[in-house]
């Protein structure tokens, strides 16, 4: 009995001893060693947009900054125009409300609430001032003022919309460049590693044609942007033309009354 209570305590001594800890402990790290790898090949593999632009290239990445900065570019220019073109809208009715109730010199007070016939009318008075009223060329040199004057407030108009027309030309390319270069960076990865299951190739891919995705996310909405607003700019060209006409005709008519009135003094 003694004998076999000694041989009991030996075994037991023998399960304790650090050789059988040091092998629970590396029996016990195992799990967490596959966990780990587990989850490096789960982030490598991970295919949302924040995991394909982390997995990108660095130059991928690059190409992916600049076409989101173009997209909000994009938006702040489409919305700040349009803004800015309903106040101008509103100026060329409120303009022309008052130019076609306009019946002589008596309401040229009135002109001074306009915006833009404003500007037009000082214009004409400031070359009739500077001129001759028995002047031939007088009325065409109003005429080409008011035109020179429409035009440049057309101009003013019309800042920013251009880039949204290079936007939309060049995101594309800049998206491709930035696929190109990411499939050239998976194809030398595939190379070195020796593996073509799609399970290695899927994810280059991806990241990849992820340039091409936001190079169309910025360009469809800045072409269908640049387009708009160069319809609206069409129309204010037309109202704006219709307000220069009304213009010369004040102008015109200011010019006969001031030669009748010469004459008759």
């Amino acid at each position: 009995m003694r004998m076999l209570f000694a041989l009991f305590l030996c075994v037991f001594a023998y399960a304790n001893t650090p050789q059988d800890s040091a092998q629970d402990s590396v029996t016990k790290s195992l799990p967490i060693t596959e966990s780990s790898a587990i989850e490096n090949s789960a982030n490598q593999n991970d295919l949302s947009i924040l995991g394909l632009y982390k997995n990108a290239d660095s130059i991928v990445k690059s190409v992916i900054c600049v076409l989101i900065a173009f997209s909000v570019l994009t938006w702040a220019v489409f919305a700040a125009k349009c803004v800015e073109f309903k106040m101008i809208f509103s100026y060329c009715k409120n303009d022309l409300h008052i130019l076609k109730q306009f019946n002589g010199q008596a309401q040229e007070q009135s002109l001074q609430k306009t915006h833009f016939a404003k500007i037009l009318y000082d214009e004409s008075l400031q070359e009739i001032r500077q001129s001759s009223l028995n002047d031939n060329n007088l009325k065409s040199r109003i005429k080409y003022r008011l035109e020179h004057r429409a035009s440049i407030l057309l101009a003013n108009a019309k800042k920013w919309i251009a880039i949204l027309a290079s936007i939309g030309s060049s995101a594309p390319f800049i998206g491709l460049f930035g696929t190109v270069w990411g499939i050239m960076d998976s194809f030398i990865g595939i190379a070195k590693s020796d593996n073509t299951s799609l399970a290695v190739v899927a994810p280059g891919i991806a990241e990849a044609l992820f340039a091409t995705a936001f190079g169309l996310i910025a360009a469809i909405p800045a072409v269908l942007f640049y387009n708009a607003l160069i319809r609206l700019s069409v129309s204010l060209n037309a109202q704006i033309s219709e307000i220069l006409t009304h213009i010369y005709c004040i102008a015109e008519r200011s010019i006969y009354t001031m030669q009748a009135n010469t004459q008759k003094n």
